[in-house]
């Protein structure tokens, strides 16, 4: 694992986890949700058995979280709100694994029952330059900077610097999530060509063994789980 953190401090000054929230309430979210129904026959629901105002005081004060990947760190820091900050019926945030940092933005604007998410800074700004969904700052508002985001590359033992990834090929996770943004942009700014692979980190490290890839790159808090939970590997470099 190569720690190039402090070469790329002044580039990525902003790379950290912020928790944004959409400007529209809960309950609009929930009150439009359909009555689910099985074939030709209705399902028999809360409020056709009399129980609307169960309904509204579970719905009222619950608020989903978009928390990213199961093997992220997004999912952790979001069980520890939901711990931190449990009211019982007075407040309750409910953690929802998603597809990653980009696809919570989307999530939070477009998914029914999303209210709050958690994503990269430097991801919510390309969100808010690409122009991609309209009125992004009048839409959603950011709430608080959650943690500062290291990164690591995972390489085979033969890499011994960066500049040794030239027309290699990286893992950058699947799209959609945090490397898949960030890890791009990184190699961009150091003029360091690789190419590039969209794949879940647990097949690419397999990948990494046969050696069609040569590295992985991660974001992440520490403790990183996806590294914490390696076995040790002589082909692979760590520090």
């Amino acid at each position: 694992m190569l720690r190039s953190r402090c070469v790329l401090l002044g580039l990525f000054a902003s790379l950290f986890a912020v928790l944004l929230v959409a400007t529209k309430s809960s309950k609009a979210q929930t009150a439009s949700r359909p009555i689910a129904e099985v074939g030709d026959r209705d399902v028999t629901t809360a409020a056709a058995n009399g129980e609307n105002v169960k309904v509204a005081r579970v719905n009222n004060w619950t608020l989903g979280i978009a928390a990213g990947l199961l093997e992220g760190s997004f999912i952790r820091f979001a069980s520890e709100l939901a711990k931190a900050l449990d009211d019982g019926d007075n407040l309750r945030i409910l953690p929802i694994v998603t597809y990653g940092a980009v696809e919570n933005i989307a999530d939070l604007l477009y998914l029914k029952g999303i209210d709050i998410a958690i994503t990269h800074a430097n991801v919510f700004d390309q969100c808010k330059k690409s122009g991609e969904s309209k009125n992004v700052e009048q839409r959603i508002n950011y709430i608080s900077q959650m943690h500062n985001t290291e990164f690591y590359v995972l390489a085979s033992s033969d890499i011994k610097s960066l500049q040794d990834l030239a027309g290699k090929k990286v893992g950058f996770h699947v799209k959609g999530s945090g490397p898949s943004v960030t890890g791009p942009m990184i190699f961009e700014r150091l003029g360091i060509q690789v190419e590039p692979v969209y794949v879940n980190h647990t097949f690419a490290i397999e990948k990494m063994k046969t050696g069609e890839i040569a590295v992985i790159f991660q974001l992440g808090a520490k403790p990183n789980d996806l590294l914490a939970k390696l076995k040790p590997e002589p082909a692979f470099r760590s520090s």
